[in-house]
């Protein structure tokens, strides 16, 4: 019985105080669980062998078909759903409950399609849903959560990765691209300079940095208007909340810290972030999460 069950007043034995094992022991067993009560999925779980031995770890051996979306309206919803992408996802021809095919496509796991299955991106889920949460701030939590709901695992996983990842020590040169988009801000900065009465970058070191910061062969735009550039003002924000930058009357310029430690990146790594010896890089060298990409 469920919680709910119990509130309704209907006899049975609380579900969180039965284990599995007492339920499932034989090669045979099976058990019938129904997952959301609204959409009403139904899932048979059957005993295929029972092991002298633990695995060392929880591997999915075979499976067809992508899981059904969160919330997509039951199997007949579901099917609706599945046609449409295996056709092509025609905007003209969008399944209800959505309104638009940009919805649909937002509200779908990142590269969902009803007949792809990968054991191995099974077997990553069910390794991250049964290890504990990796503690984060409460932003990042949240966002991990948000992925969740819609099917989206990748951040879960990062985090997970990232608890266990082997420790490497930063160089030097490693640390010079981790860095590199702040120490380009840094370096275009200089001693200061006057910012508009907008309170914006001037234009021309906007476009400066877009250039050098490889930003202008993507952005869509003239790269010129720290407003209208986002990956520049994105760099400005961050570099101001790590203490790299401070403004007063008017004027930005690199804090006490930064001009100590300019020049010295991997003084400056671990000024920025103490007891931390190792950072993912991407493949463009830029630090994982850069504000830039």
């Amino acid at each position: 019985m469920t919680a709910f069950d119990v509130e309704e007043g209907d006899d049975g034995m609380l579900e969180d105080t039965v284990r599995l094992d007492q339920l499932l022991t034989e090669p045979g067993d099976r058990l019938w669980y129904d997952y959301d009560f609204g959409d009403g999925w139904a899932h048979v779980v059957q005993v295929e062998a029972v092991l002298d031995e633990p695995p060392t770890a929880v591997r999915c051996i075979t499976g067809r078909n992508a899981c059904p979306p969160e919330d997509c309206g039951g199997i007949w919803g579901y099917a609706d759903l599945a046609a449409w992408v295996r056709g092509g996802c025609d905007p003209a021809a969008v399944p209800a409950p959505f309104d638009t095919a940009d919805e649909a496509h937002d509200w779908l796991p990142l590269d969902w399609h009803p007949d792809r299955f990968d054991p191995a991106e099974a077997t990553a889920a069910i390794a991250a849903a049964m290890t504990g949460p990796v503690a984060v701030p409460a932003e990042l939590a949240a966002l991990r959560t948000r992925l969740e709901l819609h099917g989206d695992p990748a951040l879960t996983h990062l985090l997970e990765q990232a608890s266990t990842h082997p420790v490497v020590e930063v160089g030097e040169s490693a640390a010079a691209r981790l860095l590199e988009p702040y120490l380009l801000l840094l370096e275009a900065i200089g001693d200061g300079v006057k910012l508009t009465a907008a309170g914006y970058l001037p234009p021309a070191l906007v476009e400066d940095l877009a250039a050098r910061t490889g930003v202008t062969e993507w952005w869509i735009g003239a790269a010129n208007r720290e407003d209208l550039t986002v990956p520049v003002a994105r760099l400005r924000a961050s570099a101001r909340t790590l203490g790299l930058i401070s403004v007063r009357k008017g004027h930005l310029a690199p804090t006490a810290v930064a001009r100590r430690y300019r020049d010295r990146p991997l003084a400056l790594w671990r000024r920025l972030i103490p007891g931390c010896r190792w950072a993912g890089l991407t493949s463009t060298g830029r630090p994982a999460g850069s504000p830039l990409r």
